[in-house]
C-alpha cells in the first residue's frame, strides 16, 4: 500500500537509476506549488555535489542525479536531511500574467493550412 501524498513532506522515489522523484500531492493547487518551489531553492542553495538537474512540475520534483556519486538511499538521505533543516513553507506568491491570443485573420494566414 502506498503511503498517502502531502503537500509539505514529499513522498521519494527512485526514478531509474539516475533519478529521484519527490512527490508533494495528487492534485494540482496553490499550496502545493509554494511548497514545492520552496523546496526548489532550498535543494538549489544546498548545492549538493553530483545533482545534475532538478525538474519541478506542478506536484513533483525530479532530481537528476550521478549514480557513481550517490545511490537513492544515500540521496534520499541528504534531501530528507535537507528538507528536516527549517519547517516547509510555500515561497512567495506568483504573479498572474495573462497572455493575449489571436488566432488566424492578420496573425495566422496559414490556419487554415495548418489545421
Amino acid at each position: 500500500m502506498r503511503e498517502e501524498l502531502s503537500p509539505l513532506f514529499p513522498r521519494i522515489s527512485p526514478f531509474g537509476d539516475r533519478a529521484l522523484l519527490l512527490e508533494f500531492s495528487a492534485e494540482i493547487n496553490p499550496q502545493t506549488l509554494g511548497v514545492l518551489q520552496g523546496t526548489l531553492r532550498r535543494l538549489t542553495a544546498a548545492q549538493i555535489p553530483g545533482l545534475k538537474e532538478l525538474i519541478p512540475s506542478y506536484c513533483s520534483l525530479l532530481m537528476g542525479f550521478d549514480p557513481f556519486l550517490w545511490s537513492f538511499p544515500g540521496l534520499s538521505a541528504k534531501v530528507r536531511e535537507i528538507l528536516a533543516d527549517e519547517e516547509p513553507s510555500p515561497g512567495p506568491p506568483s504573479a498572474v500574467k495573462k497572455v493575449p491570443v489571436v488566432y488566424g485573420g492578420g496573425w495566422g494566414p496559414d490556419l487554415p493550412q495548418v489545421a
